[in-house]
């Protein structure tokens, strides 16, 4: 956040506010604060904005101390900016930060614009100009060490950052090179959080493999047990002890299949794979099976056949938290999940459930990182963040959501559903 905004009233910027207007002792008030800190900040000048009738209107604004010494040219509330730049508009458009190199009458800045919303709605600007001759002053007389602290400084413990031009050509190199470790340091973060987003889901992963295995163990230890009686009373005969060693292969075999499955898909790194997306679902079977048949949600998949070539784990990473996202929406009281997998101009994959969707002041935030409807003891807000950048970072994808209506087998449902849509590259030539 802008921490200009935090020396102004809480609700400086509510509507009412704006519409009431402000007394000059309470703007002065508001001029001095930011003035003071400008100078805590080294910026020359922080102000916020507002657009009324197409027009960019002062709220506030700092001065220097020659300004406020002599009280001239300041801006007050309520002060027209004429000669704003052009980019302005486009931040209250796109309400994203930008960075400008700009003229006006009280000077040349660089100028970092940081779009911001008040507590009811209103849409404003926090700005800071910092003078590009005393910036490009500086960076003649501060040695490196200087300039990095600088940076620091700026980006960790203040929420304004100066972006400046080097006159130097070996300070624009070290400064290259720092932005591009920083950088390298972020994309190994992001591995991390996936791959602890990954583990994260193993424990219910490996409830669900017991609840797999509980029924084959069963048939396992019930054969064998069937056949040492028989063969204690006398009564094994050879076509009896074939059939039970063939029940006990049969499932022992299943259990074999589930861990190699499962294996497989926590092995990290894994190269592209050709594989049948059936194969995927086959796991998804194993591993939600049981557990969706105890709360009485059916499981439908419509899946054609299509053979991929891709990075396999991290796509049945993705539907395998929709399913999971699904399952905990629709809860103990039953209900139902449909899977649709096809190829059109693309190859697309539909995952909707019965849960009742997605509240709509909520839909546009899903994919935030670390936002959750769930309660903190079972949901992380990391699995549809990290779904949204596997499937457009890694698989050159998108992945759509939103609220439908429908029927199965009669009955009317209405649930949450969840487009990926991928590239037809990605389908391995027959």
């Amino acid at each position: 956040m802008n921490t200009a905004v935090l020396v102004l009233p809480k609700d400086f910027h509510h509507k009412s506010t704006l519409e009431d207007g402000l007394s000059d002792e309470n703007d002065m008030k508001n001029i001095v604060s930011l003035s003071n800190h400008a100078q805590i900040l080294g910026v020359k000048y922080i102000y916020t904005l507002i657009k009324k009738d197409n027009n960019i209107i002062f709220t506030s604004s700092s001065a220097t101390p020659k300004e406020l010494e002599k009280n001239e040219n300041l801006s007050h509330f309520g002060d027209r900016y004429d000669d704003v730049s052009p980019m302005v508009f486009d931040v209250f458009k796109t309400m994203e930060k930008s960075f400008d190199q700009y003229e006006d009458k009280w000077g040349k800045f660089y100028t970092l614009y940081f779009p911001m919303t008040s507590e009811d709605g209103t849409q404003f600007i926090a700005a800071a100009d910092v003078d590009i001759s005393k910036l490009n002053h500086q960076l003649n007389l501060v040695l490196w060490e200087s300039i990095k602290h600088i940076i620091v400084q700026i980006l960790f413990l203040l929420p304004l950052f100066l972006v400046y031009q080097a006159k130097e050509k070996e300070s624009k190199k070290l400064l290259q090179e720092k932005i591009q470790e920083i950088t390298k340091e972020l994309e190994l973060k992001q591995k991390e959080i996936f791959q602890k987003s990954k583990m994260a889901e193993m424990g219910e992963m490996i409830s669900n493999i017991a609840h797999q295995w509980r029924q084959p163990l069963s048939a396992i230890s019930s054969g064998a047990s069937g056949l040492k009686v028989q063969d204690e009373l006398g009564i094994l005969s050879k076509e009896g002890l074939h059939g039970g060693i063939d029940k006990i292969v049969k499932n022992t075999q299943y259990l074999s299949k589930t861990v190699e499955n499962f294996r497989s898909f926590f092995t990290p790194n894994r190269p592209k794979e050709k594989k049948n997306i059936t194969e995927i679902f086959e796991l998804i079977d194993t591993i939600f099976g049981n557990t969706l048949m105890e709360t009485y949600i059916e499981l439908i998949k419509n899946i054609e056949d299509i053979k991929l070539n891709t990075y396999v784990n991290e796509l049945t990473q993705v539907l395998i938290n929709f399913i999971k996202n699904a399952k905990d929406a629709i809860g103990k009281d039953g209900g139902v999940i449909i899977i649709d997998a096809y190829i059109d101009d693309k190859i697309v994959i539909k995952v909707k459930d019965s849960g009742g969707g997605i509240p709509d002041d909520v839909i546009d935030k899903i994919y935030d990182s670390y936002f959750t409807t769930k309660d903190s003891s079972i949901g992380t807000g990391i699995g549809l963040h990290m779904s949204k950048q596997i499937i457009e970072e890694h698989l050159d994808g998108t992945i759509e959501v939103q609220n439908v209506e429908f029927k199965s087998r009669e009955i009317s449902y209405k649930g949450a559903e969840f487009t990926i849509t991928l590239p037809k590259e990605l389908q391995e030539e027959k």
